[in-house]
């Protein structure tokens, strides 16, 4: 029995990492924006079962280094492929502090943090009588190799993953039921 509407091949979860990017970037109050950094994280991260679940047990092995269904198989391929995908193991803190809150069985790397901040647009002026304007809330990942938007930072796992899917794994990118137009411009 089907459970996930529909969504069943890794290029439909490269698609809710696309939309769910697109709700990053239009969200206008930090819990909107909260949701879908989220979910962003968590949807990079599973791409690694969706795509050890889809291919043959001998691929399998090849992708990560062990068999199927082994606890190790996701860490077996995120150390694999880390040059290609550098966002994964960020993600993959995130998405596990989002689902557990707090990590026991996975060793937390201290250089990995989430914050966020405000963007006023137009800039905030102290020194005039009133401001009228938005104001944005702004997510940023801190990984060791600096500070992201968490926008970009997730736009560029998105790329990663397209570009990791058309070298390795190609026939997983494409499907005739996908239609990449539904999605938003991102």
């Amino acid at each position: 029995m089907a459970t996930n509407f529909g969504l069943h091949r890794p290029v439909h979860l490269l698609g809710k990492l696309r939309y769910d990017l697109y709700r990053l970037k239009e969200a206008k109050v930090s819990s909107e924006a909260r949701y879908a950094a989220l979910d962003c994280a968590n949807d990079a991260w599973h791409l690694v079962d969706w795509v050890l679940a889809s291919v043959s047990p001998e691929r399998h092995k090849e992708l990560c280094g062990h068999r199927t269904l082994s606890r190790e198989a996701a860490a077996g391929f995120r150390d694999r492929y880390s040059e290609e995908l550098p966002k994964l193991k960020t993600c993959q803190q995130i998405a596990n502090t989002g689902k557990h809150l707090i990590l026991s069985r996975q060793t937390v790397d201290q250089n990995i943090s989430t914050f966020s901040s405000a963007r006023f647009d137009p800039a905030f002026d102290a020194t005039a009588p009133t401001w009228t304007g938005d104001l944005w809330p702004v997510l940023h990942v801190e990984d060791g190799n600096g500070t992201s938007e968490a926008s970009s930072f997730f736009g560029s796992a998105w790329e990663d993953w397209h570009a990791w899917l058309s070298c390795h794994e190609p026939t997983l990118l494409y499907e005739a039921d996908y239609d990449g137009r539904l999605l938003p411009d991102v």
